[in-house]
């Protein structure tokens, strides 16, 4: 095995979209079957597709407060699913037997699953939660599944598992800050760390930087 009590068995798709993946996970250890995009990166230990505030080439996505994308990260704490900090993006999973299901789409996730929305139910709450706070809103979205109860949707935290079970822990901690001069140091740092990582040489598709400006 890895690190865990999990092997992560990545296989690239032409047939899906080139951000995307789905992951098969043995509750009990064992090979994670990775599905995914031609551009999601690949590591030993780690999937992402994505950046962050730190060093690309060390993978710690994982403890990162700003990390946009999503990605696995097998560790000696088990196994970790890490959601987007960005307030438009989750992770979403299912219990299934004796295994769970995740992916960072919902059209993927219903597709292998076979589950379908419930077109009688209203997703307002679903989809505009997090509205109320990344401890607040709604963990459960709706499905009709003849063996599946309910999916489950993850923003802003890391989606753990390892010999203790699954849990789900956010990545945002509260912090003070003194001023407004301390307030654009921390952005500027972000930004810098957030370039360099996009651009690195160690990632099998370098990213291209683009921004957009606007008086809203």
């Amino acid at each position: 095995m890895s690190k865990s009590h999990w092997r992560l068995m990545p296989e690239s798709s032409a047939q899906m979209p080139k951000l995307a993946w789905v992951a098969y996970v043995p509750l009990k250890g064992g090979e994670i079957k990775v599905t995914h995009g031609l551009f999601v990166e690949i590591s030993d230990d780690w999937i992402v597709e994505g950046c962050w505030d730190a060093p690309y080439s060390e993978g710690n996505f994982h403890t990162s407060e700003n990390f946009f994308g999503s990605g696995i990260r097998n560790t000696e704490d088990g196994v970790i699913f890490c959601s987007s900090m960005a307030m438009v993006d989750r992770l979403i999973y299912a219990k299934q037997q004796d295994q769970i299901i995740v992916s960072n789409s919902l059209v993927l996730l219903l597709s292998v699953t076979g589950a379908k929305l419930d077109l009688k139910h209203d997703y307002y709450e679903e989809c505009y939660g997090l509205l109320k706070g990344i401890l607040k809103y709604p963990k459960e979205f709706r499905i009709i599944h003849p063996d599946i109860e309910s999916f489950y949707q993850v923003f802003s935290s890391n989606l753990i598992l390892n010999g203790d079970g699954l849990h789900q822990v956010p990545r945002s901690q509260p912090r003070g800050i003194k001023n407004f001069e301390q307030y654009l140091s921390l952005i500027s740092q972000a930004l810098t760390s957030i370039k360099e990582n996009s651009i690195s040489h160690s990632r099998q598709h370098p990213m291209t930087i683009y921004s957009t400006l606007s008086t809203g």
